[in-house]
């Protein structure tokens, strides 16, 4: 197994050494995906000073704020991206004997999404999920400008590509679907209007992924799912104490109550809730949902949503529509989160610890380090906690934190149970469980 850190253009960038490094990334519900790393050169021969600083070395005139970051693994012949992003930041560490350099990236969607002005161009008009993504961040909605276009740093091309890879929805469960945009949302950055109003009308799922040269453009992919919450490629990776074939083995695991997602009352309000001039039958009061078996139990805890871009029809608003997507949306989240559980929170392990020999297993851990495969996955984790039983649980991969040294690297998974997080597939056997996985 091998890792490559490359750094300039997307069409060729630069094989760098380094000395250590870290990736952090997440994905949750609501939320737009964090992601961002770290690595430390040698600069004990000047190489990395920047010229600002009296540097004239390699790197010294490197216009950094324009520089992609590439963080890849190879295992067993084939390589999978485990980072790539924009670099934000150089820092210079010298003490007169000594010097590294420490060199921070953020995802592109990050960076490039602070620089947008999302505008409306027409008067609000009714949207699909996949068109309302794509007019929010290039400004264009099944043809139809909706928003400024957001411009992403073209690390050496001429132009920049946002690509979604929407996850499509699993047979047997179902999805939210129209979206009506406002005629105002002004002033706002593509990421906060993504943040503030997309993600939460949908709810999705959505996180960075890899940048790539694609003819005179580079592309900036983002993973996208829906309401469903559930991937298309659904192949669970398995850890246990005791590993055998594929199984990959754990260092540490972490247990705790999962109290962040409980919500048990939810209120949702589109924007045009109170402006007849949209929906003449209006105004419209707010879409309400609770359980009150586990408000008896926790006390409320509740999830209010103004201005979501969910559609609810009446007479003469959208009567063709057969769903109330605001309604969808309140009872999205009473349905899928109002039981606490315990359970797995966090487990660890190193690389070391793996069998190299066992095709299986490093093929399993490929998968983990790929960022397309490895982040918001199911996982079945076999363990026996002391004088306890053996336990079988499935979770799901919230989030990531690799660190270490080429060769030697640890590995720390954030993880929610599985269950409110994904959704029934039909004759999986594996998310196919009636009374057990959750449908829509």
């Amino acid at each position: 197994m091998t890792w490559t850190f490359k750094l300039g253009d997307v069409a060729s960038p630069t094989s760098v050494t380094v000395q250590a490094f870290t990736v952090r990334q997440d994905a949750a519900v609501a939320r737009f995906g964090n992601a961002t790393a770290t690595i430390v050169v040698d600069n004990d021969d000047g190489a990395w000073t920047p010229s600002s600083l009296g540097g004239s070395g390699t790197w010294a005139s490197q216009d950094w704020l324009a520089t992609g970051m590439w963080i890849d693994a190879t295992i067993n012949a084939t390589t999978v991206p485990v980072f790539h992003g924009v670099v934000t930041n150089i820092q210079v560490d010298d003490n007169g004997y000594n010097s590294t350099v420490t060199l921070t990236a953020m995802s592109s969607w990050a960076v490039g999404g602070r620089s947008g002005r999302p505008q409306v161009y027409t008067d609000w008009s009714e949207r699909s999920q996949q068109d309302t993504w794509e007019g929010v961040w290039t400004g264009e909605a099944g043809g139809m400008p909706l928003f400024w276009d957001t411009e992403f740093p073209h690390l050496g091309q001429s132009d920049d590509d946002k690509i979604f890879d929407f996850e499509t929805v699993p047979d047997g469960s179902g999805d939210g679907d129209a979206m009506l945009i406002p005629t105002e949302t002004v002033g706002l950055t593509a990421m906060d209007a993504t943040n503030n109003y997309l993600m939460q009308s949908g709810p999705f799922v959505a996180y960075p992924t890899t940048i790539e040269a694609n003819g005179t453009a580079v592309d900036h992919h983002v993973i996208v799912i829906g309401s469903h919450l559930t991937r298309d490629d659904r192949t669970v990776i398995d850890f246990a104490e005791t590993p055998t074939g594929a199984e990959l083995p754990i260092q540490k695991l972490e247990s705790r109550f999962q109290t962040d997602q409980v919500v048990n009352e939810t209120y949702v309000t589109p924007w045009y809730a109170t402006d007849t001039s949209v929906d003449p039958d209006g105004p419209l009061d707010a879409r309400t949902s609770s359980d009150a078996t586990s408000l008896g139990k926790y006390g409320a805890r509740t999830r209010s949503m103004s201005s979501t871009w969910t559609m609810t029809p009446s007479a003469n608003f959208y009567p063709s529509l057969t769903t109330d997507w605001s309604q969808y949306l309140a009872d999205f989240w009473t349905a899928r989160y109002s039981d606490a559980y315990y359970t797995w929170d966090r487990l660890e392990l190193s690389d070391i610890m793996l069998d190299t020999s066992n095709t299986s297993q490093m093929t399993a851990w490929r998968r983990l380090l790929d960022i397309t495969t490895g982040l918001w996955a199911p996982i079945q984790i076999t363990a026996t906690p002391t004088n306890s039983d053996e336990t079988v649980t499935e979770s799901i991969i919230t989030s990531r934190v690799i660190t270490g040294q080429p060769g030697r690297v640890r590995v720390t998974l954030g993880l929610l149970p599985l269950g409110p997080n994904w959704s029934f597939v039909l004759n999986s056997s594996d998310f196919g469980v009636l009374d057990t996985d959750r449908l829509g």
